[in-house]
């Protein structure tokens, strides 16, 4: 009966350890143009559908706090986009979920650090791809939670319609390799 208190005590320790770590992480300030904190932006965020923070310490000891988006925009721009596509190539369009990440770290003096924004596809056949942004499109995505926009802005939908079909060529290539699928020639039928 002592083993049990004692695992109950180190549970809620954990827990009260993880929830703690998040506040830290949502009363910090996001660096937008106002000064508003980091949980008031993500948990407003209009893009985001059952978003979720969670905690964890790595091996290394080190606290880790994340916040995840699933994008509502990006899957309904795939969606539009797959009807500009030969219907072969459908199965390239068909995200299931788009999910962008947040991760920050908290130092020994419970300050933060922003350590990655990630994103992850995945298609309704199961398949998946990870990945970080980098440079720009690190600094689009935050500014996109900012300012409370879609990581995909689809108020003028119609502009997908009059891009050229190389347009769709080049995006038809890019997913595919994602898909791990690295062969793929935009000119030659498959």
């Amino acid at each position: 009966m002592k083993h049990i208190f004692i695992l109950c005590m180190l549970s809620t320790g954990l827990c009260c350890a993880s929830e703690n770590n998040i506040e830290i992480v949502k009363n910090a300030s996001f660096e937008c143009e106002s000064e508003e904190r980091i949980g008031q932006v993500l948990d407003n965020w209009n893009d985001c559908k059952n978003a979720s923070w969670g905690a964890f310490t790595t091996e290394s000891n080190l606290q880790v706090v994340e916040f995840v988006c699933p994008s509502i925009s990006t899957v309904k721009f795939f969606n539009h986009v797959k009807n500009r596509v030969p219907a072969r190539d459908f199965v390239h369009f068909d995200i299931k979920s788009y999910q962008t990440k947040f991760a920050w770290h908290i130092n020994s003096d419970n300050t933060i650090a922003l350590d990655n924004i990630s994103f992850s596809y995945r298609w309704k056949d199961a398949l998946t791809f990870d990945n970080k942004y980098f440079g720009e499109e690190r600094n689009e995505i935050h500014k996109s939670a900012c300012r409370n926009k879609p990581h995909i802005d689809l108020t003028n939908a119609h502009y997908i319609d009059t891009l050229p079909e190389t347009a769709f060529k080049d995006m038809t290539s890019n997913l595919k390799k994602m898909r791990g699928i690295f062969d793929y020639d935009p000119e030659k039928p498959q």
